[in-house]
């Protein structure tokens, strides 16, 4: 064999060990599903032969979304991790609930669940006229579920959920009267001006769930929005401007303030107008699990 080919294989074996230093191997053996979700609420049951969930449900911490698309609106953001904490507590007041660190590994390792256009979620490139929506799960690492059963076997749980706490960007809905509306969640539709653009998506703050059982086999996800950006007119017709088409109108105020989230938004459409974050992880647990007791507005139960 001469030196050509002893420098080329030298340099082959380099490369491959290079990339193998920067890339976690955990990254090698995670797998993503993608399932587009017509219309609200934003839910897909993936295991629909799995029999019903029963008995204790282990709740993990909610984190920030930390997988693939990750919005650059909330990279780093102080105030997301602080509202994903104070969301915490809220399970602990559910009946069959209990609340979990989890393991303790890198975020990489961990599920990840987010919602929004599909081109963004997906990496796939959007045709003209393509307004879906898709849920895109991000599983776990082989070594988080190694270390999620003997915490299973702990709390006598034979189920666990997993919740993100970042950005959907979802699309306006319009009505055969001409009313744009823009649905966020379970009985949850924010209503919007008619002269915004139905080709540009919105930023929503959101909670994501994925129910897993103790197999890792993942039996539904889903989203509820908290708080959603108002967009206007002339948003639309910048963000389309600069993308050359397809618009994103990411902005949503004071989304990222935990005073806002935690202590001001609330559902006026709702009785005694609660906070949008408790109804949000309400509907989320209740919708995961399939079981009855959402908070819906009077107009969505008569329907």
């Amino acid at each position: 064999m001469n030196s050509l080919c002893l420098r080329a294989i030298a340099r082959c074996l380099l490369t491959v060990t290079l990339l193998a230093a920067v890339r976690p191997a955990s990254a090698q053996v995670r797998s993503i599903d993608h399932r587009v979700v017509a219309r609200a609420p934003y839910y897909h049951t993936f295991n629909k032969r799995l029999p019903p969930v029963q008995g204790k449900v282990l709740v993990l911490q909610v984190r920030p979304y930390d997988g693939p698309g990750v919005s650059p609106l909330f990279d780093g953001d102080a105030g997301l991790a602080e509202i994903a904490r104070t969301m915490d507590a809220r399970v602990r007041l559910m009946d069959g609930m209990l609340r979990s660190d989890g393991p303790t590994l890198r975020p990489e390792h961990w599920p990840a669940i987010a919602l929004g256009d599909e081109e963004n979620v997906t990496g796939e490139p959007r045709l003209a006229g393509n307004r879906r929506v898709s849920l895109s799960v991000t599983h776990p690492s082989r070594e988080w579920k190694r270390l999620i059963q003997p915490l299973l076997d702990e709390a006598g749980a034979g189920h666990y959920v997993v919740i993100s706490l970042g950005l959907a960007e979802l699309y306006l809905r319009q009505d055969w009267l001409g009313r744009k509306s823009l649905p966020i969640g379970t009985g949850h539709v924010v209503p919007v001006n008619w002269m915004n653009d139905l080709e540009s998506t919105v930023g929503v703050l959101s909670l994501s769930g994925a129910l897993y059982n103790r197999d890792g086999r993942l039996i539904r996800a889903g989203s509820e929005g908290i708080i959603a950006g108002k967009p206007t007119f002339w948003q639309g017709v910048l963000a389309k401007t600069i993308t050359g088409g397809h618009g994103r109108i990411t902005t949503i105020g004071d989304a990222d303030d935990p005073q806002t989230v935690l202590q001001t938004h609330r559902r006026t459409d709702l009785p005694n107008a609660p906070l949008a974050w408790e109804v949000a992880m309400d509907n989320l647990l209740l919708q995961l699990l399939s079981r009855d007791g959402l908070r819906l507005p009077e107009a969505s139960q008569d329907g």
